[in-house]
């Protein structure tokens, strides 16, 4: 991705206005998932619970992603991304009153990471598929470049303004925090409209959508091999973030600001290796580049999970 497309692309306001909400509830997604697992594990000290919790966040992710990225080509999607964030703006403002109330259980906060979940599952291919819309094919490559580009910034922001707010200010203030972000990005998806396809999608059902997609995958090697290696990436790396503040506490004795410092070096390695990847790897390399990227890092999250020192830790990370 070049400095000019990408120039080019912030030149077009409804662009920019997605590619901020874009960074608005990715930022988001990475602070409350650690914000609610140290919350957790500060009640509990339990590491399952922490796990569940995590796992009543992510399964909606398995379970409605596919169909919500299929609903979403045929209704306008800058309304139902932002219907999607009004409805995570209640989510977190009951979490809120229940806080102050004194009243927030175990239950609650699993209901209300399950719901997260939901909305979540669908607002990354929701939002994608607006940007490639509103980009162009011209520049659809390097509206997903940016986009991924984004996305690990994010990784990098969300953990350290998550172990940050919620050591200074905790849930209650986090919850803030986050409604507060979530209104922003309303205001500008609001402003971006969007138009659904109109060629003869409306006589084929949204399953058979999801059917075709996966009959092209398995016809094509190269793709069943990269969906292999990503579920069996994200299969070990989810659980790694999710445990984050139980291995920061236990083995390593850190304070919540700290573990988001050490959450948030992942997406300093994963920014590093892709503008190394985008600047001196080759296309014809960029499957092999792919899989054995993802070894490595499955070796390192072994090693990770071996370290009782924090430099250590932090370098295997």
């Amino acid at each position: 991705m070049s400095f000019s497309r990408a120039y080019h692309l912030f030149q077009n306001a409804d662009f920019l206005r997605v590619w901020l909400t874009g960074a608005i509830c990715n930022t988001v997604r990475w602070l409350e998932f650690l914000a609610i697992g140290l919350f957790v594990f500060h009640m509990t000290k339990s590491a399952f619970d922490v796990s569940l919790i995590a796992g009543l966040r992510l399964i909606p992710l398995l379970l409605f992603g596919n169909l919500t990225g299929a609903i979403a080509d045929r209704i306008n999607r800058a309304y139902l991304l932002a219907a999607s964030l009004l409805f995570l703006i209640i989510i977190f403002t009951t979490l809120a009153a229940l806080v102050i109330f004194d009243a927030l259980q175990l239950l609650h906060i699993g209901i209300g990471a399950f719901l997260s979940g939901i909305i979540l599952s669908g607002e990354h291919s929701v939002r994608r598929a607006l940007l490639g819309e509103i980009s162009g094919i011209e520049h659809l490559a390097a509206a997903n470049g940016l986009d991924r580009s984004t996305d690990n910034i994010t990784l990098i922001a969300g953990p350290l303004l998550g172990g940050i707010v919620f050591h200074t200010i905790g849930l209650l203030g986090t919850c803030i925090v986050i409604c507060s972000m979530l209104i922003i990005a309303t205001l500008l998806i609001v402003r971006v409209p969007s138009h659904p396809r109109t060629n003869d999608t409306t006589r084929v059902s949204v399953f058979s959508d999801i059917q075709k997609g996966l009959r092209f995958a398995l016809r094509r090697p190269v793709i069943l091999r990269v969906l292999l290696t990503t579920v069996i990436f994200n299969f070990c790396v989810w659980p790694l973030w999710a445990l984050m503040p139980v291995v920061a506490d236990t083995r390593l004795g850190l304070d919540t600001s700290w573990t988001g410092i050490l959450m948030s070096i992942t997406g300093v390695g994963s920014l590093a290796g892709a503008l190394c990847v985008a600047s001196f790897v080759r296309p014809q390399h960029y499957q092999d580049i792919f899989f054995y990227g993802s070894t490595l890092f499955l070796l390192s999250i072994l090693l990770f999970s071996l370290s009782d020192n924090l430099w250590l830790s932090l370098i295997h990370i």
